[in-house]
């Protein structure tokens, strides 16, 4: 009884540690995977300015959050679920008002200041409104029973979503890079409601 209560705790922290790093792996090996597709396909230019696009657009979700997705951990802790659920609720339609006051500036910030094309402009500002939402999701499924996959959506799903629609459809111009880019981030998005469905789709 004593061996078996034993291993029970082993096989526990060891599914605690193995899984977590199994997804940073396999999304190391997804990223760089994707990153050569790009190039392959558009070359190093197409690359570059596709990466600023990107970092932009986890920049501005993050002033989005206003630190929420840091924050909520804290707060969620000890909390009932009808709390923590309310929290959430509160949290997510701050974080979506502040994507819709900051939605200008991101377009104009694309648009003018990284040179990206109208086309382009367009498909990243209407990404970003409808996942601005996305670290105050992943932080509430740090706090839940799924804690150990929280990060499979945007780490694994994300890029395998990527990665499908690159290699199957490939792109022409860097604008429908942007738009498989949208359909991935979205693809992850939908997959944390999957998840847990009381995230909800809109709030």
């Amino acid at each position: 009884m004593l061996i078996k209560t034993k291993l029970a705790k082993f096989k526990r922290q060891y599914l605690r540690i193995f899984i977590p790093l199994a997804i940073k792996l396999i999304a190391m090996l997804l990223l760089f995977f994707s990153a050569k597709l790009i190039i392959d396909i558009g070359g190093l230019n197409i690359y570059g300015s596709y990466s600023q696009s990107l970092t932009l657009l986890m920049l501005f979700i993050s002033l989005s959050s206003l630190g929420f997705a840091q924050s909520f951990i804290r707060k969620a802790s000890g909390l009932s679920l009808e709390r923590k659920i309310k929290l959430y609720n509160i949290q997510h339609r701050i974080t979506f008002t502040n994507s819709i006051l900051l939605f200008p500036l991101f377009s104009l910030i694309l648009y003018y200041g990284i040179g990206q094309s109208l086309a382009s402009t367009l498909v990243l500002s209407l990404v970003f409104l409808l996942i601005s939402s996305q670290r105050i999701r992943f932080s509430y499924l740090r706090t839940s029973r799924f804690v150990r996959i929280a990060e499979l959506p945007d780490m694994i799903i994300r890029h395998l979503i990527f990665i499908i629609l690159l290699i199957f459809i490939g792109f022409q111009f860097e604008f429908q890079l942007h738009i498989i880019l949208g359909f991935a981030l979205f693809g992850a998005f939908i997959f944390q409601f999957i998840i847990d469905s009381r995230l909800g789709l809109i709030k």
